[in-house]
């Protein structure tokens, strides 16, 4: 069974954060952030956002903020309704140094580069980055190992893959219908 650490370097990526909420006041993107700042007991100098990005836990809208300070890789949820954390995570990282390198958004030598993962995960289900919605990429780990996560929407569908940080290739992809309440 791969080892999963869900610590994904808040890095909403190529389009503008576009997730909305069917209640008024709910929370923005960048006052979960702060949340999740504030529950950690971090600045933004001392933090690497490795992900930021909207899920649905237990049918509730949520915030996923994953954070990298140090060798430490933090996770929160953050209940949009709420603003309240229910769940953080913190676990130690090996190797930080090679997060950090993957999640630059250019090619580094070592790794493709976000731009190029989400490039394959969109030539292999043949679509166009104009023809989706919601489109995020992060850098994750498995096996010790980094990889580029890509998530988008189309058609009424959800899409997910999981790109090698190494040669690109997209070694897991799921399409997914979404529900008629996930709309």
């Amino acid at each position: 069974m791969k080892k999963r650490i869900s610590l994904l370097l808040a890095l909403l990526l190529l389009l503008p954060f576009s997730f909305a909420l069917s209640q008024s006041g709910s929370l923005t993107l960048e006052q979960a952030k702060t949340a999740a700042l504030q529950a950690a007991g971090l600045s933004t100098q001392e933090v690497s956002i490795l992900k930021a990005c909207p899920e649905q836990d237990d049918g509730y809208d949520v915030y996923e903020i994953t954070l990298l300070s140090g060798d430490q890789w933090i996770e929160l949820t953050i209940d949009c309704a709420t603003g309240r954390v229910v769940d953080q995570d913190t676990e130690r990282m090996k190797n930080p140094s090679a997060f950090l390198e993957a999640n630059n958004n250019a090619a580094t030598g070592a790794y493709i580069g976000l731009e190029a993962a989400v490039a394959a995960t969109l030539t292999q289900a043949q679509l166009q980055k104009e023809q989706t919605e919601d489109l995020y990429a992060w850098v994750d780990e498995e096996d010790d190992m980094p990889v580029y996560q890509v998530r988008f929407t189309y058609d009424n569908q959800l899409y997910e893959s999981h790109v090698n940080a190494v040669n690109g290739k997209v070694e897991e992809k799921n399409l997914l219908q979404m529900l008629e309440s996930d709309r």
